[in-house]
């Protein structure tokens, strides 16, 4: 049985080094009376012994297998007086200061001691894949697993690398993924808040979030004007009512811009520690966060306007760690955030609940299935109708589903299914899933499995009729984004448990391929695409124009002005109210006391439209309107009577 060494008490002289390289916590108990010593090196990498003065049996084995599966997810509470360990390592050690807890743990392994003859343990143990280490006589133990050239090569210079710093290797992993993260954060907050400043961001669809959380931030209903329906009418976007406190602090859609790039940056954390975890090693977590970070689609999911799916990506990254730790009742209550965010992530939670099942978590799994696509026919089939009178338009005008009840769904899938064929077959297709898998080099699709949660917003983008749908550079990857760099974490394990050579030549090209999709189809301010055009010599005159428009009354205003006037009860998308264009439900049209109510009305005339150039004309020229700016195109009138055009 294990006798850890006790911690010296205040005033005793120091204690020698620990002279062997693993220390002692705990006894873990297997099965049949077999216990295994649970023991930690200097850097909290974990190790399973199990001693024995026989040889190693079948059931031996077997034991230690099931052992295999559960070491990955253990923590020091776990283990008798392991509250109290860190302190012990970093004085056997001689360590500088403890370890933090989570560090303990990070990479694991299994070793059996036992006299020869016995049944021989496999090169790897468990759904992990843990190496197993068998210090028997060469004959006896086989050649052992190689680590191949390129991994030695670069221990080596990880090796140089923590001597030159002075600083343990965990520790040099965790600060390089802390200084991605914040570059990551820092870029992307400031490149949307220069897009926005520079006007490039719409009532379409940043507008409509940023009017419908301003009114429940003022506890009003949330009719957006911007699109003529019910906040909650267009999308089951319940987590806005979340949102809405902060925004009551600071009304300013550039808050939901930031909370846009921090939930995007999130999952990034988890893939490192869940890399950590099952390939072994910090610095191979490491290398899947930066291939996630580099991810072009996640990054103009980031870029693109604002949408509550993406608040729901760090959520469901979140979710996917506490599975993977078994802490349920996290999971759920993650999980449960996420379905608020918007109702197709009912899909992405079914399949995330049929990962589970197949993972052998049958019982909450199928729990996190039937509760995501409840959740999705709930919202779309009773909430959403509840709201509007009528079905949810986005059926239709996605799909092109005329029968949009749920039967009528139903009914249709077949058609979606050859239609999603039909797109993968193409050229458009086949391009589409090219940058969907190649930036991750492929890996995710040598885990099946781990794709199930992914599989639903795939599918619904290849068989949208929107062309929009098969492109990246939009929102609709932003809940796969994190799954599929899990499904990375989940190729590699896979590639690990069967030839371990290849893991750091296949990390080196993952690096490498997410390297050169963020150069060339990335949004980052480093890749070759233009996101943030240079400021225009009309910024200062629009500046001026909205200045005149006080900040309660209605106003009817350009696209991309209607954000940085959209904290009131009444805006609109020139040319509404004066004609219903992208507004409302199908056959929907504004009222005459909608026109009439309206006071202000400000445009650019050179980019409108020649219907549009001549209701504005028709405004101009009407005795109930009056000219208070027009320079350099642009052009604001105020209503000074009743009347003017219809």
């Amino acid at each position: 049985m294990v006798a850890p060494p006790p911690v010296r008490p205040p005033g005793a002289r120091p204690a020698a080094p620990w002279p062997g390289p693993w220390l002692p916590a705990a006894d873990l108990a297997l099965d049949s009376g077999r216990a295994a010593t649970v023991s930690f090196d200097r850097h909290g990498r974990c190790r399973l012994t199990l001693a024995l003065d026989r040889p190693a049996s079948d059931d031996d084995l077997r034991a230690l297998e099931d052992a295999a599966d559960v070491l990955p997810h253990l923590r020091l509470e776990d283990l008798p007086g392991g509250a109290g360990f860190p302190e012990r390592h970093a004085e056997a050690f001689a360590l500088p200061m403890p370890l933090p807890p989570d560090l303990f743990n990070r990479g694991a392994e299994v070793e059996l001691l036992a006299p020869p003859g016995g049944a021989r343990p496999p090169a790897r143990l468990g759904r992990y894949g843990l190496p197993v280490r068998t210090p028997a006589p060469a004959a006896e133990a086989g050649p052992a697993p190689t680590d191949g050239a390129v991994e030695t090569a670069l221990l080596g210079l990880g090796r140089r690398l923590v001597a030159a710093t002075r600083t343990d290797g965990a520790t040099l992993c965790d600060l390089a993924v802390a200084a991605c993260v914040a570059v990551f954060v820092v870029a992307f907050i400031r490149q949307t808040w220069t897009i926005h400043a520079r006007y490039g961001t719409y009532g379409f669809d940043l507008g409509i979030f940023q009017q419908g959380t301003w009114l429940l931030s003022r506890l009003q209903a949330p009719f957006v004007t911007v699109r003529g329906l019910n906040l909650f009418g267009d999308h089951a976007s319940y987590i806005l009512l979340l949102v809405a406190p902060l925004y009551r602090l600071w009304p300013d859609p550039r808050l939901l811009l930031t909370l846009q790039v921090l939930a995007l940056a999130v999952p990034a954390v988890v893939v490192y520690r869940l890399g950590t975890r099952h390939l072994g090693h910090q610095a191979a977590g490491l290398a899947v966060a930066v291939a996630y970070l580099a991810y072009p689609a996640m990054q103009w999911a980031a870029t693109w306007q604002f949408h509550c799916e993406t608040l729901a990506a760090g959520f469901l990254a979140l979710a996917a760690l506490a599975a993977d730790r078994r802490r349920w009742r996290a999971m759920t209550v993650l999980l449960a955030l996420a379905l608020l965010c918007k109702e197709d992530v009912g899909l992405v939670v079914a399949g995330f609940g049929l990962f589970l099942v197949l993972g052998g978590h049958r019982r909450v799994g199928w729990r996190a299935a039937a509760a995501g696509l409840g959740w999705f026919v709930l919202c779309t089939f009773l909430l959403i109708p509840l709201v509007n009178g009528r079905s949810s338009p986005h059926l239709e005008l996605n799909f092109g589903i005329s029968d949009t009840s749920l039967p009528g769904l139903l009914g249709a899938i077949p058609l979606l299914a050859s239609k999603a064929l039909a797109m993968t077959m193409s050229d458009r297709g086949t391009a589409y899933l090219a940058l969907v898998v190649l930036p991750l080099a492929g890996l995710p699709l040598l885990a099946p499995r781990w794709l199930l949660p992914v599989a639903a917003p795939l599918f619904f983008n290849l068989a949208a009729t929107p062309g929009y749908n098969q492109e990246i550079r939009y929102q609709y990857l932003a809940t796969s984004a994190p799954f599929l760099a899990i499904a990375t974490v989940g190729g590699l394990a896979a590639v690990k448990a069967r030839r371990r050579a290849l893991l750091a030549p296949l990390l080196l090209v993952l690096v490498a391929a997410a390297g050169v999709a963020d150069h060339r189809y990335g949004s980052a301010p480093w890749s070759t695409q233009l996101v943030v055009g240079p400021p225009s010599p009309l910024d200062a005159t629009r500046q001026r124009a909205m200045a005149l428009v006080d900040p309660d009354s209605p106003a009817s205003v350009q696209y991309n002005l209607v954000t940085h006037l959209g904290n009131r009860r009444r805006i609109y998308e020139f040319p509404n109210p004066f004609r219903a264009a992208n507004w409302g439900l199908s056959g929907d049209e504004h009222s005459r006391a909608e026109v009439d109510a309206l006071r202000w009305v400000l445009v650019q005339r050179d980019v409108l439209g020649k219907d549009d150039r001549e209701l504005l004309k028709r405004i101009q020229g009407s005795p109930a309107w009056r000219t208070r700016f027009d320079q350099g195109g642009i052009v604001l009138l105020e209503r000074v009577a009743a009347g003017g055009p219809p």
